[in-house]
């Protein structure tokens, strides 16, 4: 049987368990846990864990740093994706100069005159079509 001390429920937190699990865990009701720690440290439940469960947090923070520092690349993979924003996906936005315009390529005009990702449309009409009116196109 788990005693309802102090060292117990500080590892017990590492999990951040509710009040509910806690009970159970050491076999109490919920009233007890909170007037064990009330009396053990003067605060609520919810207070002793969040000061008792972020400690956790970031010694896996910090584990899985060390980890991919010292060559895992899968930690390194993930620790990148999670913590710096990195991703998979290819970016597909348009720089705000380009987008939602188009340009019209005519055939003697080379691709490179137009604005990196800017959409060209070619057009591959002589200059005498050009001057004719739509209709007769």
């Amino acid at each position: 049987m788990n005693d309802l001390n102090l060292e117990n429920l500080i590892k017990l937190m590492q999990f951040r368990p509710t009040l509910t699990d806690t009970a159970a865990w050491f076999n109490v009701s919920e009233d007890t846990v909170e007037r064990k720690i009330k009396k053990l440290e003067k605060i609520t439940f919810r207070q002793f864990k969040a000061k008792y469960s972020s400690n956790i947090k970031y010694k896996l923070m910090d584990k899985a740093i060390d980890m991919a520092m010292t060559g895992n690349t899968t930690m390194m993979i993930f620790t990148l994706k999670n913590m710096c924003s990195w991703s998979d996906k290819i970016n597909t936005e348009q720089n705000s100069d380009t987008q939602n315009q188009f340009y019209i390529k005519y055939s003697d005009q080379k691709t490179t005159d137009f604005p990196e990702g800017a959409k060209v449309f070619s057009l591959n009409y002589s200059d005498d079509d050009l001057k004719k009116p739509l209709s007769s196109v």
